[in-house]
């Protein structure tokens, strides 16, 4: 007997056989069926789909003795394991010959009539590189414009309040501005974090500072801190009112004040 993935032909990513990798399709995560499947079968899937990758058309020999073989298991462990995974059909079983046999023909056939669809794994596997380095790029360049308006949103602020201008991005700048990014949810929470800063009293050298820190004033590098920008965006710098408690007449004032409320 042999079987083969059900829906083999949908799935298909490569023009030649034995890939260095197979794809696992995300949706496997919400397939029902599957996680409904014992562990043992779930975890035979993944091996049987690399075999059959192997095959043109698919299509592998499911004797248990050669399958135990190849993936290192008891034959007994792998049948045990395949019964699920055909019954829930997962994998379509045929007999050798027939129908299977002839359309096994007609792939070697097809392979042979048109060989220019053919390409070695290194020409595939470069094709794919190319594709991802072209994504990446796109999302590069979305980056570096979210990037690009985020300094400029701190030096416009900063300009304001006499805080060192941002001119030179590094490439440790980025990384640590993307991760504010990220954090804060994209562009316009990073604006409300400089909206943030702008309004706090501390940041802007107005009160609060110690003498330590009369003349210090922030920097872009400080809010690329991750510890300093979760502060902010917690409200750590945020302008409060000071409780002083009431001294001498005033403390006397405040008591008689007080009595008399509690006597109305």
């Amino acid at each position: 007997m042999r079987i083969r993935p059900q829906g083999w032909s949908t799935f298909q990513h490569y023009r030649d056989r034995r890939p260095l990798w197979i794809k696992l399709h995300r949706g496997l995560l919400d397939d029902f069926e599957f996680h409904c499947l014992p562990v043992a079968s779930k975890a035979l899937a993944p091996m049987l789909w690399l075999l059959a990758s192997e095959e043109e058309g698919g299509w592998i020999d499911a004797d248990c003795r050669k399958l135990g073989f190849r993936l290192r298991m008891e034959p007994s462990d792998v049948d045990e394991a395949l019964r699920p995974l055909v019954s829930a059909h997962f994998f379509e079983a045929e007999q050798m010959g027939g129908k299977a046999l002839a359309e096994a023909e007609h792939v070697a056939n097809d392979a042979l009539a048109e060989p220019e669809r053919s390409a070695s794994p290194e020409k595939e596997r470069e094709e794919e590189i190319e594709i991802e380095t072209e994504e990446r790029q796109i999302a590069r360049s979305a980056d570096a414009d979210e990037i690009t308006l985020a300094v400029d949103a701190y030096n416009i602020i900063g300009k304001e309040l006499d805080w060192p201008l941002a001119q030179i991005m590094s490439e440790a700048r980025r990384k640590k501005l993307a991760g504010r990014l990220r954090e804060c949810g994209g562009l316009q929470g990073w604006q409300a974090a400089m909206e943030k800063a702008q309004a706090s009293s501390f940041l802007r050298g107005a009160k609060g500072r110690d003498k330590a820190h009369e003349s210090w004033v922030p920097a872009l590098d400080f809010f690329l801190q991750q510890s300093s920008f979760t502060k902010l965006m917690e409200g750590k710098y945020d302008d409060r009112e000071s409780k002083v408690e009431p001294t001498g007449f005033a403390a006397v004032l405040a008591g008689a004040k007080a009595a008399l409320a509690e006597r109305n």
